[in-house]
């Protein structure tokens, strides 16, 4: 259940039951964080499918989700969560697109559909393929090369109603 107050429970009043999808910004190696651009656009995919993108990040990636949520104006950047307020918000949510980090494990773990964007690290290693999940090996690719895959994978969306 969501928190009774503080700032995530202000963004669960805010979002009602409107759905959403989460993209985590950023990652612990620097390697595998993507620009606010990228992160701007894979927002608008979320919000092409019908859900409300959120943004979720850790303590270094605050200014970097800020920079991506201008990018896509209808992006809410969620307030710092603990881990455990993280992984209630994953579980609500209806989609994860994340970099390979502790988020995408977590989002798999609690059962949320999750694309795991692979820009450093081997997918076949670390990666979740099996549906209702997706892997997208962006290693070496554009991102105009591989947002094509998120795209599909978010349509259409889930229609089992909110999480």
């Amino acid at each position: 259940a969501p928190p009774a107050e503080g700032p995530l429970a202000e963004l669960h009043r805010q979002l009602g039951d409107e759905p959403f999808g989460l993209v985590n910004v950023g990652a612990r190696l620097p390697e595998k964080t993507l620009s606010a651009e990228v992160y701007a656009a894979l927002a608008a995919e979320l919000a092409r499918a019908g859900l409300v993108p959120v943004l979720t990040y850790g303590p270094r990636e605050q200014a970097l989700a800020e920079a991506a949520a201008r990018g896509c104006p209808t992006a809410r950047c969620a307030p710092p969560t603990t881990l455990v307020e993280l992984a209630i918000l994953i579980s609500r949510a209806r989609r994860v697109v994340t970099c390979d980090t502790g988020p995408m494990h977590l989002a798999v773990a609690v059962g949320t559909p999750t694309c795991g964007l692979f820009v450093a690290t081997p997918p076949e290693r670390y990666g979740h393929g099996a549906a209702p999940h997706r892997i997208v090996d962006a290693r070496s690719r554009a991102p105009a090369c591989w947002i094509d895959e998120v795209r599909a994978w978010l349509q259409p969306p889930l229609s089992d109603g909110p999480r």
